[in-house]
């Protein structure tokens, strides 16, 4: 029995869309404390919770 029928995609793969961005940001000691702090509470490197916080800050 042959399986029904499935279009394969032509041409070329599309490119997965790519999310990373360097952010330079400068953070004073009492700043980069509360990213640690918050970074730990919510189970996350510090690195990823400031992308996250700065992602959600911008209207969509």
């Amino acid at each position: 029995m042959k399986p029904l029928s499935v279009k394969r995609a032509r041409g070329r793969p599309k490119k997965a869309t790519k999310y990373t961005k360097t952010i330079n940001v400068r953070l004073t000691q009492e700043q980069w404390l509360k990213v640690l702090l918050e970074a730990q509470k919510a189970h996350l490197e510090p690195s990823v919770f400031i992308r996250k916080t700065i992602l959600d800050s911008f209207p969509r």
